[in-house]
């Protein structure tokens, strides 16, 4: 049986599969996916969202009735609303991802209380790629805002 492409395209959209979803790995493991000759550490976020049918790999949910979903906001900057944001807000940018510095710094710029983050080797799923990282740049974020100004 075939994994996912990797360009996200399962060629199906079908409802609900019948058998329950696997259990994603632990943060920072790499894992092996039936099909595939080398860890795919990378596509591990999607794991508990696709089920493995007899004739390949499945999404659980519709693909139509996801890009329908998404159609409602993939165009809006939401910019006004990010600037009513009161709390605390650390935005953290995977300097491989595809949000680029200048809207991420932007978007702290907007925050009220924003802070900003950048995490070298990583994408958009950060605390996958580099989950220690991750955790050096939001921990100090946390104790923060535990402790108040």
């Amino acid at each position: 049986m075939k994994p996912p492409s990797r360009n996200g395209r399962s060629g199906s959209t079908a409802g609900p599969c019948p058998s329950p979803p696997r259990t994603p790995p632990a943060a920072g493991s790499a894992r092996t996916t039936p099909g595939w000759s080398a860890p795919t550490r990378a596509g591990a976020p999607f794991a508990e969202v696709m089920h493995q049918a007899p004739d390949g790999w499945r999404p659980l949910f519709s693909r139509r009735q996801m890009l329908t979903a998404r159609e409602t906001w993939v165009h809006d900057a939401h910019w006004e609303e990010l600037a009513q944001v009161r709390c605390p807000t650390l935005v953290v940018r995977g300097l491989d991802g595809e949000l680029g510095r200048a809207e991420a710094q932007e978007m702290v710029r907007v925050l009220p209380a924003g802070q900003y983050a950048e995490i070298p080797d990583a994408g958009h799923y950060l605390h996958y790629d580099q989950p220690t990282a991750w955790r050096a740049a939001l921990e100090p974020f946390l104790d923060g805002v535990k402790s108040g100004p």
